[in-house]
């Protein structure tokens, strides 16, 4: 990047994104976000996909090392275990990070500049899923504060969404999608979750009706209904 004008930094950001470099697309994306936070969708989508490229591999790890460190923990020495201790608090040091990153942004640019009620809900929404990512890995003292947090993100976004956009649209979608995910997975409330996302399926099956649905509605409304299918008969947590 030559002189970091808003159109290298995007161009940048969606070569990063190609190659899989999604550290270096949040930074990109983050520097946009500094020289004018009024980001259009595009702008948004990305700024989405690089955060979530960025934090997806690392809960993936962190999970498979605390499944693997319960599974071998008999078996180690002492040393071993602190080791293994060690390097797990490492990998939340950079899941809190990442986190702590676009949290902020969100707070302090994203949302003081979102003019409309898309771009409004969309960063709601990124904020209870980040602050729902935090969740997994903050100390238990500060796990209560956090998911209040997160549900106030969601049930902000929501009301939002329910207000001004219509059942069908993808964000809102998305947001009553991932509040359902918050129900199952953080609160352990799985009929109120399976509620949350059967009822948002409904309305916008019902706003569609026989017309034809874009590709990004039909998405997330596939994952609606992958998700309802596997909570059917679940009463516990599961990954999401």
């Amino acid at each position: 990047m030559v002189n970091d004008s808003k159109e290298d930094l995007l161009f940048f950001a969606r070569v990063c994104e190609k190659a899989r470099r999604y550290d270096d697309m949040t930074e990109a994306m983050q520097k946009m976000i500094q020289a004018d936070a009024n980001l259009n969708s595009e702008e948004r989508e990305l700024l989405a996909a690089a955060y979530r490229g960025a934090i997806s591999a690392r809960r993936a790890s962190w999970r498979s090392l605390c499944y693997a460190e319960q599974r071998v923990a008999l078996d180690l020495t002492d040393q071993q275990i602190q080791v293994a201790e060690e390097y797990r608090t490492k990998m939340e040091s950079e899941l809190l990070s990442i986190c702590h990153d676009i949290l902020g942004a969100i707070n302090e640019m994203l949302l003081p500049k979102a003019s409309d009620a898309e771009a409004k809900a969309f960063y709601l929404k990124m904020k209870g899923d980040y602050y729902r990512y935090m969740i997994e890995v903050a100390p238990g003292e500060e796990r209560p504060a956090v998911m209040d947090l997160s549900k106030h993100s969601y049930q902000d976004g929501l009301e939002i969404a329910t207000k001004e956009m219509k059942a069908s649209n993808p964000t809102r979608l998305g947001l009553a999608h991932n509040f359902a995910v918050f129900h199952f997975e953080v609160l352990k409330l799985p009929a109120e979750a399976r509620q949350l996302a059967q009822k948002a399926l409904d309305e916008a099956m019902a706003e569609i009706g026989a017309n034809e649905v874009a590709a990004e509605t039909d998405t997330v409304l596939h994952v609606i209904r992958e998700a309802l299918n596997a909570w059917k008969h679940k009463d516990f947590a599961a990954d999401a």
